[in-house]
């Protein structure tokens, strides 16, 4: 089941500096969501600028068509108002996804997650 798919920029990486050879952190907003994500700098070549598309799905999805693709599970969802901020673990890197509660919905506590990026051209 797909949760979000959604239009990203990304506007900075690694802005609290660098903390891992082949991780970074990428920062990237949409007109209504924010998301933080850790990548593996190895497989991924992101640059401030770059357009992306997001897709999360609920649950463990193998066959997407992507350029990058990991798995994690839900460790945290906070309520702020009429925002969720949603905590995910992906094998020890952080997703973290600030979003409108309507975005979110679709998602609970220790749920599996896959995310989707793909490059728009």
């Amino acid at each position: 089941m797909q949760i979000l798919a959604d239009s990203f920029k990304v506007v900075d990486i690694d802005k609290e500096g660098k903390l891992y050879t082949k991780v970074s952190r990428l920062y990237m907003e949409s007109p209504k969501i924010s998301i933080s994500l850790d990548y593996n700098t190895t497989l991924c070549r992101l640059q401030v600028g770059h357009a992306v598309e997001v897709r999360i799905f609920r649950g463990i999805h193998e066959n997407i068509d992507c350029f990058y693709l990991a798995y994690g599970r839900v460790y945290s969802l906070e309520r702020k108002g009429p925002r969720t901020i949603v905590r995910v673990s992906l094998g020890g890197l952080l997703l973290i996804i600030d979003a409108p509660e309507e975005v979110t919905r679709g998602l609970g506590d220790k749920d599996d997650i896959s995310l989707a990026l793909t490059f728009v051209l």
